[in-house]
This record gives C-alpha cells, structure tokens and sequence, in this order.
C-alpha cells in the first residue's frame, strides 16, 4: 500500500513467495478503509527473472550438483533464420548468476544439445546435430571445456551413414557411461550407442527394434540402480491421437548386449521415469495439442512399467494436457511433472502450465502447482523437445525444481 495519493514502494518479489521466470500484472487502486473507491489503473507488468539470460533461446538444459548447463542457440541475419552462435552456458542455480561458456560455437554449422554431466568424471555430453551441412556428432567435453572427444556418426559401424540421425541420449550417472539413440532412416531401425564418458569411446550399436522397424524410440532412460538402459516411443502431438504411428517401449541390457521384445505402449507416450530400485517404470502419457482431424483432446494419463516384464498397471487420470518431464523424488516417494495445460484451462480465463505432484503407487494427484508457463517455450517460440529430451529437474534435499523458463532464455525455479 502506498503512503498517500502518491508515493512509491518497494516490493520484494522474493518474500510474496512467487513463482521466479513469470511476468507479473501490476494495477493501482485507489482505497478508503482498505476499500477500493475506483477504478484499476492500466496494467503495467512485472517480469520477475529467476536469473541472468542466455542469448538467443533454449534448446536444451540439464543440472548437476549446484550447476545447471543452458544450451541455447542465436539467430540473425538479414533473414533472422542465419545461425549465429550455439553455446552451452554455466548457471549458477544458488545464484542465479550466467558462468563463462563451457562450449561456444561460431560456425553457424551445427546445433547443441547438452544431455548433463557425469558425475564420476565431470565430463559433459554434447549432441550436435547438422543446421546447414556437416553431421550429427557425439561430443564430450571436459570441465574446462576442452574437446575430450568428437565422433561423428557416420563414422560408427551398423548405420547407413548418411541416412541416420542423432535423436537423444541419457547419462548413467552410477557407470561413467552414456547411452546415445541413433535412428538409421534407410532400415527404420533406433540403435543405442554406449559412449565411455571418461574418453569419449563411442560402442555399438544394439538394435532396439530388429524385429519392429519403422518407429524411432527417442525416449531413453537408465535405472541407475541396475543399468538396464529402457528406450521408448514418445510423441505427443496431435497426429499422435489418430492410431496410425505405433507407440512402443523394449527393455536393453547393455552389458549383455541385448533388447528384449517391444511391448506395445498407449498413444501420444510422453516421457518415462525409473524408479532407482531396478522394479517399476513410472510413465506419462497424454496429447499436447487436439487431433487435428477429430478435433478431440484428451486430458492426460498415469501408469506404471513393470522393470522386468514391461507389464502395465492401470492407468490413472491426471487431467492435465500436455504432460512432460515425469521425474520420481525417492527421497519423498513422489512424481513431479509438467504439464503445459493445467487442468482448470477450460475455466481459468488466466490458465497456467501446471507442476503436478502424483503418488507413484497410486497415482493419486497430491497437489497441483499452476506455477509456469511452457506454450511458448516448447510448442510456439523454440525448439525445446519436450518429450525426448529431458527439461525438468529436482532437488530433493530442498523439493526445489527448475525447468525451462517462459521465454525460453533461462531458467524457472518452483518449490513442490
């Protein structure tokens, strides 16, 4: 409240508790009592930044420890689509404060897609896919930035080089070890590569799906616990609604060197998280646009993936559209994912993106958090993928989270 008919105040946004990377309406009114006594001034807006902000936007981030890495790529020119820089940034997550650049490129040649560290040799891997010519390429780079090594894949056996695309990767955080999905167009088949992330090695392939080709499994994610690495069908556009693509998940034993048989999944399949223990699969399923032909839009769903046998559990309604990102929290025994419709957007004429917070065993919804706002970060602004890529992440020392921001320049942190 100010101290008369003029004045000003200060407002410190961090102490009202809101929710950080949001932009804020703010109106002034005029009181008697405590009572407004006429009309709202015009709306002026806030925009309450979590922390500095990378140049150009988003394609990717990941956090380890107290670090979070900003992939991010910026685009010029007198067109405004000529690929300027690519970049994977430090961002201090206790202070909100950008580091030095751990990669820079100037090229305008390639795109970058950090998938995280690895804990044991503080190494990163990079994914750089093609923007003009040149290949996809498997990079790890040292703490220090310095190239550790730099494959390209046409240079890996069991492809056909130069019909084959870099879709994802996922990090063993337990083995020093990575595991990249390679889709090999020409023979429909998805190939995981095994990358030794203290030099770089990149091994394989193992065919996910001999006996299955025509589907990519993109999703890739690793129970640290036991190894097993579990690939998946994700997709969660609205062609994902009409049947025609088959959704699938396999089980990989990359010691073994073998994947089981594909177990059929439900449509629009949007990410997978493990359990940690080596027994349950905890799966978000749900379209992120309407079917463009029935114009129908479901809300979304839960279930769970036996480990062993990839059987399913009984699927849960969660309500929400769009869900993304489901990442368990052993520590609390609970699920947070995102989603970018919440479930009252039908109602809410200020509709948010929504954190949900789901009991694994039942998948009985705790609590809900329209706290962010996904839409222009994932499907309209940039390229964040949203189903194969991993976007949110937790702390659950503190059950703080962040993931991607808005305006798809940084970082949102949210309290669950």
């Amino acid at each position: 409240m100010l101290p008369g008919v003029k004045g000003s105040r200060t407002v410190n946004l961090a102490s009202l508790g809101l929710p950080t990377s949001l932009q804020y309406p703010v109106r002034v009114l005029a009181t008697r009592g405590g009572k407004p006594v006429g009309q709202a001034s015009p709306s002026s807006f806030v925009q309450y930044l979590d922390g500095g902000q990378v140049t150009g936007t988003v394609e990717s981030l990941s956090v380890t420890g107290g670090q979070a890495l900003i992939s991010a790529d910026t685009f010029g020119g007198t067109t405004g689509v000529t690929l300027q820089d690519s970049a994977t940034t430090r961002y201090n997550l206790a202070t909100g404060a950008l580091g030095a650049a751990l990669t820079d490129d100037t090229s305008g040649t390639s795109l970058a897609q950090n998938v995280g560290t690895d804990p044991g040799t503080g190494n990163t891997l990079i994914l750089r896919s093609p923007f003009t010519s040149g290949d996809w390429q498997i990079e790890v780079v040292n703490a220090a930035g310095t190239i550790v090594a730099d494959t390209p894949i046409s240079t890996l056996g069991g492809l056909d080089a130069g019909n084959s695309y870099l879709e994802s990767a996922t990090i063993d955080p337990k083995r020093d070890k990575a595991y990249a999905e390679v889709y090999d167009a020409v023979n429909g088949l998805s190939l995981l590569y095994t990358v030794t992330m203290a030099t770089g090695a990149v091994t394989g392939p193992i065919q996910i799906n001999p006996s299955n080709p025509g589907r990519t499994f993109s999703n890739i994610s690793v129970d640290a616990s036991s190894g097993d690495v579990f690939a998946t069908t994700t997709g969660t556009q609205g062609p994902c609604l009409d049947g025609r693509a088959a959704y699938e998940m396999a089980k990989i034993d990359p010691v073994a060197g073998t994947a089981s048989p594909v177990s059929t999944m439900p449509l629009c399949t949007a990410g997978v998280a493990p359990d940690g223990k080596g027994g349950t699969l905890y799966v978000a399923a749900g379209a992120a646009q309407p079917d463009p032909e029935a114009g129908d839009f479901p809300v979304s769903t839960f279930f769970t993936v036996d480990q062993s046998t990839l059987a399913q559990g009984a699927a849960e309604t969660i309500g929400t559209r769009g869900p993304a990102w489901p990442t368990y929290d052993a520590k609390h025994n609970v699920i947070v994912e995102a989603s970018i419709y919440e479930e009252n957007v039908a109602t809410d004429n200020n509709a948010m993106s929504e954190i949900t917070v789901i009991n694994p065993a039942t998948g009985a919804v705790l609590s809900r958090l329209p706290v962010a706002n996904l839409l222009d970060s994932t499907e309209v602004g940039v390229n964040f993928d949203f189903t194969s890529h991993q976007g949110l992440y937790l702390d659950h020392a503190t059950r703080t989270g962040w993931l991607v921001d808005a305006f798809g320049t940084g970082i949102e942190r949210f309290s669950y």
